[in-house]
């Protein structure tokens, strides 16, 4: 701003009149109020003394410049007698705001001077009437009859069509933008301080604001803008008002009805959250995250609240939400700027609606909630917006959205971050990853036993140093079923966001993120975690390699202390890769190689009990058979085909070796997933070395495996009962 004469004042004045406020010397406090308002001029002063309308006197920047600053010393007066003069200085232009002449020399602000006399003269009443309780019923008194003077005022106006062609301008069309400017200043200070009022009292408050907030004159608003706008500007006040029109757009706060809409759902939210702590005044986002934390802001001893006090702001907030959808002819938006004010009033309704559920899902129906939780995550638009994404995906993770509708929020968020800058999303993906961060105040040090070898999957790249980006959304849940919904919708609405930007160093990143997550928060989460990642294992090779190996490492740990939770989520992982390679992607190679190759390396010739080889084996043969029969009309293209084929003859070898026969129990528990593997493996002898003998057979590591005296027995016994004629032979065969 520029340094004016008058800025300097204005700063001068707001100085002196805080420090007057803050004195330690009750007399020289007392004193300094008082002698700051006789510097109001003598045609207001006469005026006051002659109960004539304060609005009629045009006030010049000085008396702006001394009310202000006494609004600014109101919250900080400490003496009931310099509060009660103050309130009885300040109270007589609060009606007459709106409508108050402002000399053409009234100080160049980033709002219209009526909004700012609206909002700090609202707030210093309200202020006085929270922090001097025996004046709390003449402040709000004084609220009252604002109320009774902005309904007059509106009645009065002239009503202008949203259609309206603007080739002209009136003095009424101006008298319209300035009782929507002051209406506007009014409802937010009323937001700030809405602890001022008794519950009943806010639920007044509100009910009143939405009579004054009527269709009509939310038309004749849009209609007056439009002429302003559009009209011939040959008056100076039309062209200060078309300046101002320019200045509130530029600022993203354009004016009109959805402005109005904003501030008044601001003090719904507000009352309907005090609902859960009437002494707390949080901001909008300290709020959502302390009733989603369940932290101390919150108080521990809710009041009760009436069924018709819910029941009411329900339906209040309801009725918003169905002027939104369907596009009320005041709320249609033809900016930008005015479709992200449609998009902040839609964040806040679901915020304040979920605040009345918290308390009666039965009367606040929290399936109502839901239906406009699924259509906003399924709104690719909706969900491109920031403020209300973060709603939606707030309210999710607050663990009551459905899995399906998880997914597609996630979805539906990653698509709306494809277009934004790379910084966004990872500022994105931490604030994520910061909820899976909060599940467990008992974070374990050093490396996790996830982890082989390394604290992450690739510490490596440019993202690794944004580890403290990202707002951090608390969540203390003793369910842990609850806990599974909410953490699996956040693990799914990560992975989207990396499929959906398909950048190898931003899915390094989130799988760096998610295994690092790992064993962090409960053993449900972790099979969550390794099941939903292998999304990112179809897209490029690194990725791949490292999921196997996360896998392996995890099957190893839940075999051993039979955690048969993180079994199933280890298989459903390659099965779910397996079903995404097809047969030309040079991914193909890698993951048959590596399922081979765990086959291969199953068992152990000095182990005495094959049974635990055997189930690891089995548990691969699944994933396998999908992997080689999933893409029929592809053909592999081998880079190393001679060691796919001496796998597969190995793992053949092994197969049996572990007793997977024709005529065995496991052999014909897994004989409809052997047979695709027998269908489409490759020749098991080269027809090149078929005459040639196997002189290396009996060293063969894998035949000697499991050589036990009870599974020789095993193997002779099942050779006889198939060669009854052979008993003699088949009894002399050993591995020497």
């Amino acid at each position: 701003m520029r340094v004016t004469r008058g800025t300097t004042r204005r700063v001068a004045l707001e100085r002196l009149a805080i420090l007057c406020a803050t004195s330690n010397d009750e007399q020289d406090n007392s004193d300094g109020i008082q002698s700051l308002c006789k510097l109001r001029s003598k045609s207001s002063l006469n005026a006051s003394l002659e109960g004539a309308s304060l609005a009629a006197v045009p006030m010049s920047t000085r008396e702006l410049d001394v009310l202000l600053a006494l609004c600014k010393a109101a919250p900080l007066v400490t003496g009931l007698q310099d509060a009660e003069a103050l309130l009885a200085q300040l109270a007589p232009y609060m009606p007459e705001a709106h409508r108050q002449a402002i000399g053409h020399s009234a100080p160049t602000s980033r709002q219209a001077p009526w909004e700012s006399l609206a909002y700090e003269l609202t707030s210093a009443v309200l202020s006085i009437a929270t922090n001097h309780s025996p004046l709390a019923n003449k402040a709000l008194s004084s609220i009252e009859i604002t109320l009774n003077a902005l309904g007059e005022s509106i009645d009065k106006s002239a009503w202008r069509s949203a259609e309206t062609n603007g080739t002209d301008t009136s003095e009424a069309d101006h008298n319209a933008v300035q009782l929507t400017v002051a209406m506007h200043g009014f409802m937010r200070a009323c937001a700030d301080h809405v602890q001022a009022w008794t519950a009943d009292q806010r639920l007044a408050l509100i009910q009143r604001l939405r009579i004054l907030l009527s269709e009509k004159f939310m038309v004749s608003v849009e209609g007056s803008l439009s002429a302003i706008r559009n009209g011939r500007a040959t008056s100076r006040s039309s062209k200060e008002w078309r300046r101002w029109i320019r200045q509130y757009a530029t600022q993203g706060k354009p004016l009109g009805a959805m402005l109005l809409q904003r501030a008044f759902i601001d003090i719904v939210e507000r009352i309907a959250f005090l609902l859960h702590s009437p002494y707390e005044a949080l901001s909008v986002d300290a709020a959502l995250a302390a009733l989603m934390a369940k932290t101390s802001h919150v108080s521990k001893s809710r009041p009760v609240v009436s069924e018709s006090m819910i029941g009411s702001l329900a339906e209040i907030i309801a009725e918003e939400v169905n002027l939104l959808d369907e596009d009320a002819d005041y709320l249609q938006v033809s900016s930008a700027w005015q479709q992200r004010l449609a998009f902040e009033v839609k964040a806040a309704t679901l915020r304040s609606f979920l605040y009345c559920t918290l308390i009666d899902e039965e009367i606040a129906d929290d399936e109502v909630l839901m239906s406009w939780l699924e259509a906003a995550a399924s709104n690719p638009v909706q969900m491109g917006d920031g403020e209300l994404a973060e709603a939606v995906l707030k309210l999710i993770v607050q663990g009551k959205m459905p899995s399906r509708t998880g997914k597609v929020a996630g979805e539906c968020l990653a698509h709306a971050l494809r277009l934004l800058s790379g910084d966004v999303v990872i500022s994105t993906l931490y604030s994520l990853g910061n909820v899976l961060s909060a599940g467990s105040n008992d974070r374990p040090s050093g490396i996790s036993p996830w982890i082989d070898g390394s604290p992450s999957l690739d510490t490596s790249g440019p993202y690794t140093s944004h580890s403290a980006l990202g707002s951090s959304i608390s969540l203390n849940m003793s369910d842990e079923e609850e806990s599974t919904v909410v953490y699996g919708a956040v693990i799914q609405a990560i992975v989207a966001i990396a499929i959906a930007r398909n950048d190898e160093k931003i899915s390094a990143l989130v799988l760096s993120m998610l295994v690092q997550k790992l064993g962090r928060i409960n053993p449900t989460v972790d099979a969550r975690l390794v099941a939903e990642t292998a999304a990112l294992g179809a897209y490029n090779a690194t990725d791949l390699k490292g999921l196997l190996r996360l896998y392996v490492r995890a099957a190893s740990l839940a075999s051993n202390s039979g955690n048969f939770q993180m079994i199933g989520a280890v298989t459903d992982a390659r099965i779910r890769i397996a079903a995404s390679i097809r047969k030309d992607s040079p991914l193909y190679e890698i993951y048959l190689v590596h399922l081979l190759g765990l086959i291969v390396g199953n068992g152990d010739e000095r182990a005495a009990d094959v049974a635990p080889a055997s189930r690891n084996m089995a548990r691969l043969f699944r994933p396998l058979a999908i992997l080689v029969s999933t893409d029929l009309t592809s053909t592999p293209q081998f880079e190393d085909e001679e060691e796919v084929r001496q796998l597969g003859r190995d793992a053949w070898v092994n197969i049996v070796a572990h007793g997977f026969t024709l005529q065995s129990q496991s052999g014909r528990q897994y004989a409809a997933e052997l047979q695709v593997l027998a269908q489409h493996s490759l020749p098991l002898i080269d027809e090149e070395r078929v005459d040639m003998p196997e002189s290396g057979i009996e060293l063969n590591p894998i035949l000697r495996r499991s050589a036990g005296t009870e599974h020789v027995g095993n193997l002779q016994a099942a050779l006889i009962a198939l060669n009854p004629q052979h008993e003699a032979e088949i009894k002399k065969m050993g591995y020497a």
